[in-house]
């Protein structure tokens, strides 16, 4: 392991284009030192074309040299599941690809909106950004304590947890050790198992951190990495501009903008959104905005209704 960090996103066709608005800000505002390697795997059953990796690659602009696209199949083999389920998996099976000690995993709609520190993704003492909160009330909680039997640990751990948003600082060697474990548990490969069990990535590797170490505190500083989203179900006016308020507010690194949110956003969201992506320097002018959402809502479209007709086939 080196001391570096590698950035990772699992995506499909659907998030195309929010793929290259993050590679886009990370050119923007990523330090030179801050990224040894950015590893983008592609989760879809449609390879990227020439044409698209070429536009992907001319975005990250000068990092474009540390990026390794590889095929969902290349980082595993999934059985039958959903491309949510799949996603999962390559989050934690990309880590044998890793080579630094940790790896910062980004889904396509996180974004950085201001130059990036270390310290947004690191504390003083090295240890990685993260933080916790109750899971007591949370939706998750059935499979935060399905996760937390799977691995033979009290349910108690749900009053103080690790987040499951992205993005998420993982620990390389963990998610290799709970990879191998889960294999040796299903005594199958590791994605079999996964699927089989009806693991969640970020529930598991936190818990396994937990069943190994007693704790988070060697790994995890408990500062949170702030990125305020626009979710499909905040995809309103308001909702856009408390996500951008609360950005302003923290001085948060990312933002996110959930391919869903995209495609429901009314008129005046849009406005807000396009007001805060020129003001970071992502989009030029409403042109370039207006034509990024109008891809992005027909290829968000247009993998709602794969996605049905191969959970049908299914």
């Amino acid at each position: 392991m080196a001391p570096g960090l590698t950035a990772v996103t699992v995506t499909f066709r659907g998030e195309d284009d929010l793929l290259r608005l993050q590679a886009r800000s990370l050119d923007r505002f990523a330090p030179d030192d801050l990224f040894s390697r950015i590893i983008v795997v592609d989760n879809d059953r449609r390879p990227l074309s020439p044409a698209g990796r070429r536009m992907l690659l001319a975005e990250y602009g000068n990092l474009a040299s540390r990026v390794t696209i590889v095929r969902g199949d290349d980082v595993a083999v999934v059985p039958p599941a959903s491309g949510w389920m799949a996603q999962q998996v390559h989050k934690l099976a990309v880590s044998r690809l890793v080579e630094t000690d940790h790896y910062v995993l980004f889904d396509a709609k996180n974004h950085a909106i201001r130059p990036l520190r270390r310290g947004d993704l690191f504390g003083p003492d090295g240890r990685a950004r993260g933080g916790f909160h109750s899971y007591l009330t949370h939706p998750l909680l059935p499979r935060l304590h399905a996760t937390l039997d799977y691995l033979g640990l009290g349910h108690e751990a749900a009053e103080m947890y690790p987040p499951t948003a992205t993005p998420f600082m993982m620990p390389t060697d963990a998610a290799r050790e709970v990879v191998a474990e889960v294999a040796r548990r299903g005594g199958t490969d590791f994605a079999t198992e996964f699927v089989r069990a009806d693991l969640t990535e970020f529930l598991l590797a936190s818990a396994w951190i937990l069943r190994r170490d007693g704790g988070w505190e060697r790994v995890y500083d408990g500062v949170p990495i702030e990125a305020p989203a626009v979710w499909g179900s905040t995809a309103t006016v308001d909702g856009v501009r408390s996500a951008v308020r609360t950005a302003a507010e923290l001085d948060a690194p990312f933002f996110g903008v959930h391919r869903r949110a995209l495609a429901r956003l009314p008129r005046d969201g849009r406005d807000v959104l396009a007001a805060h992506w020129r003001e970071r320097g992502l989009v030029p002018d409403e042109r370039e905005f207006g034509a990024l959402v109008r891809a992005a809502r027909r290829r968000y479209l247009v993998a709602a209704v794969r996605e049905k007709v191969a959970t049908a086939r299914r």
